[in-house]
């Protein structure tokens, strides 16, 4: 009951945020909106971030999950309004994958899966829903995972054109 009471205040909360004219990560509300002492979104978002102080940043156990999802979109949203290529981020998500699995190998942690996953949801209008039940599901007590899944899952119903198709 607790999970379908906070399902339903995500979503009340963050209709508003789902209508942004950008795709999945632009729109997600971590950034320095949500972290407004955290500067280092602040200035990602207005001039972009280095890929060695991305990594670092995004491999420190010492941050929250929430500021890390905030870094990513505000990089998006970087690379987004001042229209350079998409490139850099898929680059900067190849490098990550590598990293990581360099410094983890085969026993990826879920926060770093979670944050690949994301970047893997760059530039799209279909974030892909099961992905993120399926993290919610090994960690239930994740209320960024909790938060980003029912995001998506509303994203989804509202900028899928299939899925608008069916439910008219």
């Amino acid at each position: 009951m607790k999970k379908l009471f906070f399902t339903f205040l995500l979503t009340l909360f963050t209709s508003v945020q789902l209508f942004a004219d950008g795709p999945f990560l632009y729109s997600l509300p971590f950034g320095s909106r949500a972290y407004p002492d955290e500067t280092i979104l602040e200035k990602t978002k207005e001039k972009g971030i280095d890929y060695p102080t991305f990594e670092k940043y995004l491999l420190d156990n010492n941050i929250e999950l929430g500021k890390k999802v905030g870094l990513l979109s505000e990089l998006e949203v970087y690379f987004m309004l001042n229209d350079n290529q998409k490139s850099y981020f898929v680059d900067y998500n190849e490098k990550l994958k590598k990293s990581v699995e360099k410094k983890f190998g085969t026993k990826t942690p879920l926060n770093e899966r979670f944050l690949i996953a994301l970047m893997d949801d760059c530039d799209t209008e279909s974030p892909k829903v099961e992905v993120y039940q399926k993290f919610v599901d090994e960690n239930p007590q994740s209320k960024t995972m909790q938060f980003v899944n029912v995001f998506a899952y509303n994203f989804n119903l509202i900028w899928d054109i299939d899925k608008k198709n069916i439910l008219l």
